[in-house]
């Protein structure tokens, strides 16, 4: 879903900062705030970045807000464009991560629920927005956990997306709610 998603009023190969509580961030969503400067340098490498575009991007770690802004005004200009195909690598390598993070908060969030569903039989779109939205930062994941586990269909995972306070209905949101159904 967010590899697709709807086109963002910044370029996201290049350096950016989404705003807000986001971190510096490069390719769709490669947020670099949480992350180890070890890690960062890690995946930059494995997705085909040069050496120095790692080092520099891996000194973004922690980064939030104004001082992700002012990083990425200083130093965007030295690490450029990423191509295409590094875009997609990054994407790649940090989807997995988080599919099998999500899947961590699925079980560790449904372990009381009577007889929830198994991570293997969940809806394949449910999953992937489940996993789309802690690849975007959901802070609310053990709610959505629960009513997944809870065999819960595409409409009421539609219902809950649209009156939770935390999802604001955005781009991004009106995307997963139509991917839904």
């Amino acid at each position: 879903v967010p590899f697709r998603a709807v086109p963002t009023p910044w370029f996201s190969r290049v350096l950016h900062w989404p705003g807000g509580f986001s971190g510096v961030t490069l390719g769709r969503g490669f947020d670099m705030k949480l992350r180890s400067a070890g890690e960062i340098y890690s995946i930059l490498r494995q997705a085909g970045l040069e050496e120095h575009k790692a080092v520099i991007c891996s000194r973004a770690t922690g980064l939030s807000g104004r001082a992700a802004q002012q990083f990425v005004t200083v130093f965007g200009p030295m690490v450029g464009e990423i191509t295409h195909r590094q875009q997609i690598q990054l994407f790649e390598i940090a989807w997995h991560t988080k599919i099998n993070y999500a899947r961590g908060i699925y079980l560790r969030h449904s372990a009381d629920i009577t007889q929830r569903l198994s991570w293997e039989l969940i809806d394949g779109k449910i999953k992937d927005i489940f996993v789309d939205t802690i690849y975007q930062g959901n802070k609310n994941a053990g709610a959505m956990a629960k009513l997944i586990a809870q065999g819960s269909n595409r409409e009421k995972i539609i219902q809950h997306l649209k009156d939770n306070n935390y999802y604001q209905m955005d781009a991004r949101n009106r995307a997963r709610v139509e991917y839904l159904k």
